[in-house]
C-alpha cells in the first residue's frame, strides 16, 4: 500500500537486527506467505511473523511472545507487568475480531533506555479462526509521539463486504492497512488504485493527489487544489468516489469530478 511505503521510508527496514536475536521466546519470523501470518510495525520498520494464534486470554498476560521489535529482549519476564485493554471490534463472516492495547511496565528500568516515564505500548488485531483460537494479524510497537497521535481501529463497508481497519499516526510517520475475509481467512486489500482514480478524474493544472486515505465506508470526496498565479495553492473542487472491493483490491466503482464554487464562475 501507498501509505505503507511511505512509513517504511521513515522508518528503515532492519529485519536483520531481529534476526539476530537467538531467544525462543521471540516470535519468529515468516517462512511462508500464509494468509495468517502476523504484519508487525515497530522501530525496526516492517516484519512479518508466523502466525500466533492461541486462546483469547493468552494476548492479555505477557509482552514476550509478541514482542517482535525487541522492546523487551534481554528482560527478565518476572519484571513486567502487563495491562490489557480488550474491545471487540465486531464480526467479519461470523469470525470474531478483537483489538488488545497492551501497556507493559518494567520494575528494572534498563539505563539508557530514552523516556523511562513512557511505559512501552503494543497494539494487536485478533481474528478468529476457530472455536476459542484467535490469532494475531497485525501488531503495532512503534514509539508514536503521544501529543499527537491518532490510533483507529474499525469495521465498516464498502459495499456488501464489510472491511478491517487499523490506522496509526503522529503526522510524522503513519500505518494504514485494511483487511476482508477470503475462504475464512484474512485478506489483506490494496488501495493504491484510488490514488489513479482520483488523478484521472483531477482537471488538468491539480497537483498530485498523496496524502492519507483514511476510508469510513463506501464513499469517499477528496479536495483537489491547484496552484494560483502567486505559486500559492488554490481549492479547484473535490473528487467524489463510489468504492468497491474486488479480489483483494480496494478500487473506484463510480468517479466524479466537481468544481468548486470560485471554478464554475470563471
Amino acid at each position: 500500500m501507498r501509505l505503507v511505503r511511505a512509513a517504511a521510508l521513515l522508518v528503515p527496514l532492519m529485519l536483520s537486527a531481529v534476526e539476530t536475536i537467538s531467544e525462543e521466546r521471540n516470535p519468529a519470523l515468516a517462512d511462508s506467505d500464509s494468509p495468517w501470518n502476523v504484519l508487525a510495525y515497530g522501530g525496526k520498520g516492517e516484519m512479518h511473523g508466523v502466525p500466533i494464534c492461541h486462546p483469547l486470554a493468552f494476548f492479555s498476560k505477557s509482552p514476550i511472545p509478541l514482542d517482535f521489535d525487541a522492546d523487551f529482549f534481554g528482560v527478565n519476564e518476572a519484571d513486567l507487568t502487563t495491562r490489557a485493554q480488550i474491545n471487540l471490534l465486531g464480526k467479519i463472516d461470523s469470525q470474531r475480531i478483537y483489538e488488545i492495547r497492551l501497556t507493559v511496565s518494567n520494575k528494572e528500568q534498563r539505563p539508557g533506555v530514552p523516556n523511562p516515564d513512557v511505559a512501552p505500548a503494543i497494539k494487536v488485531l485478533l481474528f478468529e479462526r476457530s472455536v476459542d483460537e484467535y490469532c494475531d494479524i497485525y501488531q503495532n510497537q512503534y514509539a508514536y509521539n503521544s501529543t499527537r497521535e491518532t490510533d483507529e481501529a474499525s469495521i465498516f463497508d464498502i459495499g456488501r463486504e464489510k472491511v478491517l481497519k487499523t490506522y496509526e499516526t503522529d503526522r510524522h510517520t503513519w500505518f494504514l492497512q485494511y483487511w476482508t475475509v477470503k475462504d475464512h481467512a484474512p485478506l489483506r486489500l490494496n488501495s493504491d488504485s484510488l490514488y489513479t482514480a482520483i488523478q484521472s478524474a483531477s482537471p488538468p493544472g491539480a497537483l498530485p493527489f498523496n496524502r492519507v486515505l483514511n476510508l469510513t465506508g463506501a464513499d469517499l470526496s477528496v479536495d483537489i487544489f491547484g496552484e494560483s498565479p502567486n505559486h500559492d495553492s488554490c481549492l479547484l473542487g473535490r473528487v467524489d468516489l463510489q468504492l468497491t472491493v474486488e479480489g483483494n483490491k480496494i478500487k473506484a466503482l463510480h468517479k466524479s469530478w466537481i468544481p468548486s464554487s470560485s471554478e464554475r464562475v470563471r
